[in-house]
């Protein structure tokens, strides 16, 4: 899903940093596959969209921009007049920019994982069990509707 590591690397070996990312939406208005051609059609027309990705199990849309042209929270925005109600999860834009302000860039950050086996919130205190001890996880969330882990760590 997001791997907070490699896209703090990817932006500061970029030497003038990084001017184009993917950064990621849930929408909780998307139901069906039926809904990718309206969300393909309020989005790639915007200036600065390069690509759209959608998953709609995980109700999660990807949005390729470039920053100078389109924020996250334009998009966000654009979602949310169209009513598919529209939540940030990754804005590529503002963790480039974090990363080249940070002298030496980012020391930690927040990846996300979907996982197909969570089923219920039973399984909780067994993900944490597993991801928590490990050197360097500083916070675990879960998302059991959305089979999301979210681990906020430093990078090795």
């Amino acid at each position: 899903e997001k791997d907070a590591g490699a896209e703090a690397a990817k932006a500061m070996g970029m030497g003038g940093g990084a001017t184009s990312g993917r950064s990621s939406f849930f929408v909780s208005g998307i139901c069906c596959s039926a809904e990718i051609p309206m969300i393909n059609g309020i989005l790639e027309p915007l200036e600065g969209v390069e690509k759209v990705s959608i998953n709609v199990p995980n109700k999660t849309v990807y949005v390729e921009h470039t920053f100078a042209l389109i924020s996250a929270s334009v998009i966000k925005e654009t979602l949310d007049k169209e009513r598919f109600d529209a939540r940030i999860e990754k804005d590529a834009g503002a963790e480039a920019a974090k990363a080249m302000g940070m002298g030496g860039g980012a020391t930690s950050g927040r990846s996300s994982f979907f996982v197909s086996g969570i089923c219920c919130s039973a399984e909780i205190p067994m993900i944490n069990g597993i991801l928590e001890p490990l050197e360097g996880v500083e916070k675990v969330s879960i998302n059991v509707p959305n089979k999301t882990v979210y681990v906020e760590h430093t990078f090795a």
